[in-house]
């Protein structure tokens, strides 16, 4: 039996795990046509138009919201202790995401906008036949970054200036050197703002999954060592960075409120595009893979429940999708019908470059790792990148 210590921890954290996951309702404004999605997502860099007005409203969000780990009704422990009678939903129904909240927390809300009714998000993990499996709270992260980046970005382009973000491993800042943009039109200056706000919105979020394999938690109890490079997060991360990246092209991200709500329209249309299944059928995507890419036996938060791993940190990511071999692993299973060895991933990419300017020539992240996460680092990554400050771009291209 549970120590009434021990009960009340394993509720509390339950309570928060639960609380990214409650289902709500929200209303389109607009429709973006399948070919504008296609578009977005095929472009390695966005093609603006005109001039935009710069915005004060976006500070840089200081958090992330609490994501999934890989695989579904996961049991769960506390202290070694597996709560009992517990298993831990993950999935998503693309028809019950709710509206897109700027600098979201588990407990965030907003208004509706046409019943005046508080809505909120509803992160979980879903399935797409193109995209394979999509973790919402890692797109809508990415998204945000990339917005907040960009209203940094925008009004200092070529001057010498620092970004400070939330410390993870450590104190965690973007460097930009002076670099001579007179050449550049007002649409290329902003088209190239929007290119490093994606290009570091992406970067932020390899550095997340470093500092999770590191000993880094974003929520005291949870240990997240279990959710580092899952095979789902930096393909949703970068799908958020195409997102947010094409509502500031659009100029569709001109206020907070603007931009809530076209990125929960576009996050919508985009998962459409993308061919989600049901919450059942992305549940039996979840078993599909039961033992080959996670294992339901394992609890939360041991490390080795997740058997394979992304470690490709690069401006390219392909989705896993599952194969007609791992549908028909399940008895009954309906995703038989649906899974085809010939659907094709559908790959992203961002630049790293643009207008003859190397975004690493003129710019860098670095994190400074304090003394309490040196051991776990220093046993990862060699002495040599990692002096007082690691610099992002270097620790990035190893194999992990």
């Amino acid at each position: 039996m549970f120590s009434n210590k021990k009960q009340s921890m394993a509720a509390l954290w339950v309570t928060i795990l639960l609380s990214g996951c409650s289902t709500y309702s929200w209303t389109e404004t607009s429709q973006p046509q399948p070919g504008d999605v296609a578009a977005m997502l095929s472009a390695e860099a966005p093609v603006p138009q005109g001039n935009l007005t710069t915005s004060t409203d976006f500070d840089l969000p200081g958090s992330v919201r609490p994501c999934c780990a890989f695989g579904n009704r996961q049991h769960v422990e506390v202290g070694k202790v597996k709560v009992p009678f517990f298993q831990l939903p993950n999935t998503a129904d693309i028809d019950d995401i709710g509206p897109h909240i700027y600098s979201s927390s588990q407990f965030s809300m907003r208004d509706n906008d046409t019943t005046g009714s508080l809505q909120g998000e509803h992160n979980g993990v879903l399935y797409t036949l193109q995209g394979g499996f999509i973790d919402l709270a890692h797109v809508r992260d990415t998204a945000d970054n990339t917005t907040g980046l960009f209203y940094k970005i925008y009004p200092k382009l070529g001057q010498a200036f620092t970004i400070t973000l939330e410390p993870e491993l450590g104190e965690r800042e973007i460097h930009f050197q002076a670099f001579d943009t007179s050449h550049l039109t007002a649409a290329q200056k902003r088209r190239l703002s929007i290119e490093l706000a994606a290009y570091y919105g992406f970067k932020m979020a390899q550095g997340h999954e470093i500092s999770q394999w590191h000993g880094y938690k974003s929520f005291p109890l949870f240990p997240e060592l279990v959710s580092a490079y899952s095979l789902e997060d930096l393909y949703s991360n970068m799908l958020g960075a195409k997102i947010a990246s094409k509502l500031l092209v659009e100029e569709l991200s001109l206020s907070v409120d603007d931009y809530n709500r076209n990125m929960s329209i576009w996050l919508y249309k985009t998962l459409q595009y993308l061919q989600p299944l049901s919450k059942e059928l992305s549940s039996q995507a979840f078993d599909a893979v039961d033992g080959t890419w996670w294992d339901s036996e394992t609890p939360i938060p041991e490390k080795y429940m997740i058997l394979k791993r992304n470690y490709n940190l690069t401006m390219q990511q392909t989705p896993a999708l599952l194969s007609e071999v791992d549908a028909a692993s399940r008895p009954n299973s309906n995703l038989v019908a649906m899974i085809d060895d010939d659907i094709q991933p559908l790959t992203l990419s961002l630049t790293n470059q643009d207008f003859g300017i190397v975004f690493d020539d003129v710019s860098k992240m670095t994190m400074k790792i304090e003394d309490k996460y040196r051991d776990s680092f220093t046993n990862h990554i060699p002495e040599h990148l990692y002096p007082d400050y690691i610099l992002n771009t270097q620790v990035y291209t190893r194999d992990h």
